[in-house]
């Protein structure tokens, strides 16, 4: 069953420090198993260990039992950006929320060098791809609708 999946990167904490002298910039990236175009928050600037985002996207999934949400937690430098830490979550665990309900989580990140990377928050919610393509049809009929009702009356 195809499913619209939205997810709201919330923030991040305890994040992995990659920056010695300096205050890391976090941001992250996310792709599912089916589609690889990542989708990427705002950097925090000087967020440190800890990431404020609040950016939401929306990934078109093919078969959530067969499929993974990627999280890639960068630190934005002017050579070359660090990883932080990684993440690869089953998107059938999302599932497992009720359909069109807001589910909030953390999800664990490991570093590069296999040690705790830090916690992502996500807002998860999901809905089949039938009820949204029916919703948005009835938002397009009632849309039309209401620019009929206000329509000038010619005499």
């Amino acid at each position: 069953m195809a499913i619209w999946l939205k997810v709201t990167a919330k923030g991040g904490r305890q994040l992995y420090n990659t920056e010695k002298w300096t205050s890391q910039d976090p941001y992250l990236n996310m792709w599912i198993t089916s589609d690889k175009s990542q989708r990427t928050t705002r950097v925090h600037d000087n967020g440190g260990i800890q990431a404020v985002w609040g950016d939401g996207f929306q990934f078109l999934v093919k078969d959530g039992s067969k499929e993974y949400l990627y999280l890639e937690c960068m630190n934005k430098n002017m050579m070359a950006d660090k990883v932080i830490g990684r993440a690869k979550v089953s998107i059938g665990d999302f599932m497992k929320y009720e359909e069109s309900k807001d589910a909030t989580d953390y999800f664990k990140l490991v570093s590069d060098k296999g040690d705790f990377g830090g916690e992502i928050q996500l807002c998860v919610s999901w809905e089949s791809k039938e009820h949204a393509d029916e919703d948005a049809a009835a938002a397009a009929a009632a849309s039309e609708a209401k620019k009929k009702s206000h329509a000038p009356v010619s005499s």
